[in-house]
């Protein structure tokens, strides 16, 4: 198969056409460490480890942006890179970002907890859920879930008691407020029977008696 023309995009790639027909795009760097011209000849096979060389390479810069924007999880990059590439490739180049300590998902889930349980306040449940859905392993979230908790107050009534001082202490004033808060702290994460006690202490704490 001969190389009978090579064109350059927009993108800056270069078009390979092949005996009068486009075949691929490839990569700038892999067209000039092959030193590949006009008139070459190649082998399918050949031409398919280029085309992969290529698209290994451009997966591997997609990856060092994204990850330069913000921290993600190897089942998230690996989606991303989806959108344009070939699984194959994907897997590879999640591999290499985690080699190199790009990609970390133990550091990753640690970091993510602490920031859900601080700074947002969400409860077991809830963290548990979000770890889940940003593709994290349900072994690494239990037990990144079972440490945080050794180090956390042994009574998540302390941090509901907590969020309502902070924000919600209003809420107590009337049942209406009372349901909307039960509502708010469910959606945080917190059991129900610990909503409730908290609740039913502060009340009468504060000696507020309204309906």
């Amino acid at each position: 198969m001969k190389i009978t023309e090579i064109e350059r995009t927009k993108k800056g790639r270069y078009s390979l056409f092949v005996d009068g027909e486009f075949l691929f795009s490839i990569h700038i760097d892999v067209l000039g460490a092959h030193h590949i011209k006009v008139g070459d000849e190649f082998t399918v096979q050949q031409l398919e480890e280029i085309r992969l060389e290529s698209e290994f390479k451009s997966a591997k810069e997609r990856a060092l942006s994204l990850l330069s924007r913000s921290a993600m999880t190897k089942k998230r990059l690996y989606d991303k890179l989806a959108q344009y590439n070939d699984p194959e490739i994907c897997q590879k180049t999640v591999q290499r970002m985690e080699e190199i300590g790009l990609i970390n998902d133990k550091e990753y889930a640690v970091r993510f907890c602490k920031e859900l349980a601080e700074n947002k306040g969400y409860g077991m449940a809830r963290i548990r859920r979000e770890l889940i859905l940003r593709g994290l392993e349900k072994e690494l979230v239990e037990e990144t879930l079972e440490a945080m908790a050794q180090k956390a107050e042994a009574d998540p009534r302390t941090k509901i008691t907590e969020i309502i001082n902070q924000k919600y202490k209003n809420y107590l004033v009337d049942l209406k407020g009372r349901a909307r808060l039960i509502s708010v702290l469910v959606r945080l994460g917190y059991r129900y029977d610990d909503i409730r006690d908290v609740i039913n202490r502060m009340v009468k704490d504060e000696e507020i008696y309204g309906d």
